[in-house]
């Protein structure tokens, strides 16, 4: 009966989609090279409040992401006027005007709730936001749309 279990976990492990990118795309991402044509955004969540919590991140008004605890999503946008933001109500939307060959940081935080956290997003300057991308590892975009 063991071994049945164990091969059926294993099967099921092997099946599933992994949400993380590998260490090999991750390190790339973390070396924050600019594209000359495109703003680069790198949405990420270093606080460990709400563990269980994974927050949606939306970039004007389209779904982007979710993004557990220690993560962080990159992505490139058109220069311009862009609403990025952690939740559905946009309330604390950030708006940012955008240009090409530049690299954004933007963190995702919660505040302290009853029951669950308050998401939150805000822009972060390129040292504290490249310091927060380090603790988090990247989200994989297979896992984006399951």
């Amino acid at each position: 009966m063991r071994i049945i279990l164990t091969s059926l976990v294993l099967f099921l492990s092997a099946c599933s989609t992994s949400p993380w990118a590998s260490d090999e795309v991750g390190h790339e991402a973390k070396i924050y090279s600019p594209n000359p044509t495109k703003a680069k955004l790198y949405i990420y969540r270093d606080q460990a409040l709400y563990v269980l919590n994974a927050y949606s991140v939306f970039i004007d008004g389209t779904f982007l992401t979710q993004l557990p605890v220690r993560s962080y999503y990159v992505s490139e946008v058109d220069p311009g006027k862009h609403t990025v933001g952690v939740n559905k109500d946009r309330i604390d939307d950030v708006e940012l005007t955008t240009e090409a060959g530049k690299i954004y940081f933007l963190q995702q935080s919660a505040e302290i709730g009853l029951i669950r956290g308050k998401p939150k997003i805000s822009l972060r300057d390129s040292e504290n936001g490249k310091a927060g991308v380090s603790a988090c590892k990247l989200m994989s975009t297979k896992a984006l749309h399951e």
